[in-house]
């Protein structure tokens, strides 16, 4: 099963944006994708929240890889 981590990437991936555009779109700073990406952090309930309204995921995506 893939990681928080590796789901907001393939999110980001799936919706053709760089780092720097799916930051602008969700509020964030590329740096905080770059570690969300990369597993050093790990995001909010908030940010998720943010991702859920913004590409129209829902939560379940992200707690059991439903879509």
């Amino acid at each position: 099963m893939a990681t928080i981590s590796e789901k907001i990437k393939n999110l980001r991936i799936s919706n053709k944006l760089s780092q720097s555009e799916f930051a602008e779109k969700t509020g964030v700073s590329r740096g905080y994708i770059q570690q969300l990406e990369k597993g050093t952090k790990y995001p909010s309930n908030k940010y998720i929240n943010k991702i859920e309204e913004v590409f129209d995921a829902p939560k379940s995506y992200f707690i059991n890889g439903e879509k």
